[in-house]
């Protein structure tokens, strides 16, 4: 099966050989030089001299310990809600008993800077939270823009950002752009298992945290573990492994080509999806993720159809069921992969009367093979 949903990601072989050996000592010195190896190129990454922390678990749940120790200092929070991603983080606020103000705009969209100014005016906020790439709807949203709009009302808020399907998919500066948390994890960008998520926090964040009683998600015990290259608890040690290889890799290709690449699939993709009858999603395209409209609510229809024939990708989520399929094409994607959707995708077209420029889609696969983006040498 060829995957191509947004995430897990597809895994390439040398990733997932190194997840084939016993277990180290999750505090042997071999294991404190892999969390080195990671913990610096996570910096790279992020764009940041700060600390960028691993807990074992899923991008919800360093979202959830960002957010629980938000709201021991913050009463107040201005969120942005344009996917079901926005709405988990506007939803989880709440739960923690903050005063939310949600700036919504229409699965697909992005609010304009208008919207985000007026709500500013509007709400006093002690924190932004918004997500840089909706993979629910595979949408853009201009965090550095959202950010300095914010600031310019409320120079003090905190900026916390949702960059799970972004980070390695997206330029990002997570220092320059002067953003105080980051959200990550594993089986997006970096290609790798799910199991780790990534949380990196600003010295401005640390200084302002309260004392907290609990243990896993304690974000300063976790900084001084982090000073040593360890975590506080044992992690998930095999997708450690598998992540370390996958940094190894990111290191040598380049963060800057691995977002190029990205950037170039979604081009691609968008060319196919058009030369198939059918049209993107999203009015701002994300580079990592392209919702597919199809017509008819038949997207379950075509969703099926792709998986009978080899190739996962993601279904619509909510009241988008059944009118959006999902096609990743980040982290290790390359354009042959994607070459592979154009049979396939064009097939289901035609099986809900659409008429497909096949000529137009055979110089699109001709290109993608030949794409000097493709490296059989991670095979």
């Amino acid at each position: 099966m060829l995957n191509l949903s947004p995430g897990p990601t597809h895994i390439p072989p040398f990733v997932l050989r190194a997840m084939n050996q016993a277990p180290m000592h999750h505090k042997s010195a071999e294991t404190t030089a892999v969390f080195g190896n990671i913990f610096s190129t996570l910096q790279h990454v992020y764009g940041t001299q700060e600390p960028v922390l691993v807990f074992t678990g899923s991008g919800t749940l360093v979202g959830e310990i960002a957010i629980q120790q938000l709201a021991q200092q913050c009463s107040s929070v201005l969120t942005v809600s344009s996917g079901r991603f926005g709405q988990r983080w506007t939803d989880l606020c709440q739960r923690y008993g903050m005063k939310v103000h949600c700036v919504e705009a229409p699965w697909g969209e992005q609010p304009s800077l208008q919207q985000i100014h007026n709500a500013c005016e509007k709400f006093q906020a002690d924190a932004f939270v918004v997500v840089h790439s909706e993979t629910s709807t595979g949408t853009f949203q201009d965090i550095n823009a959202m950010c300095e709009t914010v600031r310019a009302v409320h120079p003090d808020c905190f900026m916390i950002v949702d960059a799970i399907t972004s980070v390695l998919v997206h330029e990002f500066h997570m220092d320059a752009w002067n953003i105080d948390v980051v959200l990550g994890s594993t089986q997006k960008g970096f290609g790798s298992p799910p199991g780790l998520g990534f949380l990196g926090v600003s010295e401005r964040f640390v200084k302002e945290l309260s004392p907290t009683a609990g243990l896993y998600g304690n974000i300063p015990l976790a900084i001084e573990q982090w000073h040593d290259s360890q975590v506080s608890f044992t992690p998930a040690l095999h997708v450690l492994k598998a992540l370390e290889q996958a940094c190894e890799y990111i290191e040598q290709y380049s963060v800057e080509r691995m977002q190029q690449r990205s950037a170039y699939l979604r081009d691609q993709v968008h060319a196919i999806v058009e030369r198939c009858g059918l049209q993107v999603f999203s009015k701002s395209p994300a580079n990592g993720v392209t919702a597919v409209q199809i017509p008819n609510a038949q997207a379950k229809h075509v969703k099926h159809n792709l998986e009978q024939s080899g190739i996962l990708v993601g279904g619509g989520q909510d009241h988008l069921a059944g009118d959006i399929i999902r096609i990743g094409h980040m982290g290790f994607c390359e354009p042959r992969h994607v070459a592979q959707l154009i049979p396939v995708l064009s097939h289901c077209a035609s099986t809900i009367d659409l008429s497909p420029d096949r000529d137009a889609l055979m110089k699109i696969a001709e290109e993608l093979l030949v794409s000097p983006f493709n490296d059989r040498s991670i095979e």
